[in-house]
């Protein structure tokens, strides 16, 4: 709402477009609008596109873009922006919390308690000091990650052959390979491209040598579920914390496939992965900062392309 009344105060006309209702009702729509401002279950592609003649900009609320034909929107002249400071905090947050808890076996031990079962032995954790921490991706929720785990006394690792930024002091930079080796977690904040589909392989899995935990909320074919399993069964791994699947859409209705059933079936029935539903980035905080942030650099960008005018 307050992205809403930005845009309103700006003198835009706001008008709510259904992204699952009749295709040639929204294609029709699309004909006038100036601004299209998108979450993660719209796709825009290029039939889509072609029809908004009027079209200027995309804003996805949120970080990632592989829902959007940015090809065929540049082609148009059609420039595409996205909020990934709105949901940075959050996300790194929620990394730390998850391996916390799989570490300190907190959802173990409170459904044990709450059953009247008091067992110390099996529930003593692992502290986080004094670990290296590895991190692929050292971007808006790579870098608040790192900036966060300062307080734990932890080893920071990073791999980001894309990073633009001066790089923190209290980050090392390495390559893979050394981060194979040395990392007792691996953290995953990489957008969904073709060069990090699968980045999690059998054969990247086969170079780590401290069995570390897993943590992905970036996408979920970053990190496929069927090598993963692979990974834990051969202790290649020691656990993994999941908020994004490879098996996910906007739930699990889709997993019919006998093979998908099974993955699933495996992935919940291991004790060290713990999963949540792609929340990571989705908090009542983030929710308004991502999509004020995303109406402000529109609005921006409007003003200096009028002023150019």
């Amino acid at each position: 709402p307050k992205a809403v009344a930005l845009f309103k105060n700006a003198g835009f006309e706001v008008a709510p477009l259904e992204p699952y209702g009749n295709r040639m009702a929204l294609l029709e729509a699309i004909e006038d609008v100036d601004v299209l401002l998108i979450r993660s279950s719209f796709h825009v592609d290029h039939a889509l596109l072609e029809r908004a003649k009027k079209l200027k900009y995309i804003g996805r609320a949120g970080a990632g873009m592989e829902q959007v034909d940015l090809k065929a929107a540049k082609a148009l002249g059609i420039l595409c922006f996205n909020s990934p400071e709105g949901n940075r905090d959050a996300v790194a947050e929620q990394a730390i919390g998850m391996l916390l808890s799989l570490w300190q076996h907190l959802p173990k031990a409170n459904k044990e308690v709450r059953e009247g079962l008091w067992d110390r032995i099996s529930n003593r954790g692992t502290e986080l000091m004094g670990k290296t921490v590895g991190i692929i991706g050292l971007g808006n929720t790579g870098g608040q990650l790192a900036k966060k785990l300062q307080g734990f006394d932890v080893e920071l690792l990073a791999v980001d052959p894309y990073r633009e930024q001066v790089w923190p002091s209290y980050v090392q930079q390495v390559s893979m390979e050394a981060l194979c080796q040395k990392a007792h977690v691996v953290s995953f904040h990489v957008p969904l491209t073709q060069q990090t589909k699968g980045m999690a392989s059998r054969d990247w899995y086969q170079k780590l040598q401290q069995q570390p935990v897993i943590i992905n909320t970036s996408r979920g074919n970053v990190v496929p579920t069927a090598a993963l399993l692979e990974a834990l069964d051969n202790a290649w791994i020691s656990g993994a914390c999941l908020d994004v699947l490879d098996l996910e859409g906007l739930g699990f209705e889709h997993i019919g496939s006998n093979s998908e059933a099974k993955l699933w079936q495996r992935l919940i029935d291991r004790s060290e992965v713990l999963l949540s539903p792609h929340t990571a980035g989705w908090t009542h905080e983030s929710w308004e900062k991502i999509s004020v942030i995303l109406a402000q650099k529109i609005l921006a960008a409007y003003t200096q392309a009028s002023n150019q005018v």
